[in-house]
């Protein structure tokens, strides 16, 4: 049992080192700072628990596919220092889906809070 939870906790070390490492990282910063604004609007407009769960997970889709991203470049400059076409390819793939899903968050999030600003209800049947 005492090996068994030693190596739970040196998983749980490691990952949570990961996560650290992540915040070294500018473009997760980014991503972080713009997370924390969108859970304040969410507090402010007193969202249903169904749109703070789309809200959630529209948020951690960007912060897993922005660590994905992360990884994979890191793993590809650690491969090779050299230019390398096909590299490139593949870490602009990775960037790629970080973007598609930031595109996803955006349209829920104007999906849920468009219609919650005052000046924009003359837009909405509701």
């Amino acid at each position: 049992m005492t090996k068994w939870l030693t190596t739970q906790y040196r998983s749980f070390a490691h990952a949570f080192r990961g996560i650290g490492l992540l915040w070294s990282e500018y473009h997760y910063k980014i991503h972080i700072v713009v997370f924390f604004l969108v859970v304040l609007a969410s507090a402010y407009f007193c969202i249903s628990p169904l749109e703070w769960s789309l809200v959630l997970l529209a948020s951690g889709l960007v912060l897993l596919s922005e660590g994905v991203n992360t990884a994979v470049e890191k793993t590809l400059d650690r491969i090779t220092k050299n230019y390398d076409s096909e590299v490139k390819n593949i870490k602009d793939i990775s960037a790629g889906f970080t973007l598609v899903s930031v595109f996803i968050a955006i349209v829920i999030g104007l999906i849920i809070f468009l219609p919650k600003i005052k000046v924009l209800n003359l837009f909405f049947c509701n």
